[in-house]
């Protein structure tokens, strides 16, 4: 029979910075997350956490996930085209670091839902955690692909931002 503690070793998996490709230093700012969103369709997990499986008790959302504001609260969770609660009108910005959450009986926690957002930088949009093709982009975010131009991914809002239907 053997007593004592035993501890298991548990990694914390290497941010991948790969999507950002210059970021403005000033160009971050302070938001709540809605966590219940990072779960709320277990298809996309794989999206917005850095390696998760099902014995986890800790895990880490992406940096880089596009974020998205909910309309009723203004609480901020994961850019989806197809929510109702307005994070499919636009990305506002990305998160910056990965973040850790803790899940437990009732769901999932962290100690803080604060978190920083970028709202301005240059970026590759290939590196991003999933893809956002077609989404309009809130702030300043050019996107510039390896092999070809930069490409002003907030034009698109800005463009049509006077227009009436």
């Amino acid at each position: 029979m053997e007593f004592g503690v035993h501890s298991i070793g548990a990694a914390i998996p290497k941010d991948n910075q790969a999507w950002l490709v210059n970021g403005i230093s000033d160009a971050k700012r302070s938001i709540t997350l809605d966590l219940s969103t990072f779960v709320a369709d277990k298809d996309k997990e794989a999206d917005y956490f850095a390696s998760l499986s099902d014995t986890d008790t800790v895990g880490y959302l992406k940096s880089g996930i596009p974020l998205a504001r909910i309309t009723d609260t203004n609480l901020f969770g994961p850019y989806d085209p197809k929510a109702t609660d307005g994070r499919q009108l636009k990305i506002e910005g990305l998160l910056e670091s990965q973040f850790r959450v803790e899940f437990t009986r009732t769901g999932i926690k962290a100690d803080s839902t604060s978190a920083a957002m970028w709202y301005m930088a240059v970026i590759d949009t290939a590196e991003l955690p999933y893809s956002v093709d077609g989404a309009a982009w809130g702030g300043l975010f050019l996107d510039r692909p390896k092999n070809a131009p930069v490409v002003n991914l907030s034009a698109a809002v800005a463009a049509t931002a006077g227009t009436k239907g």
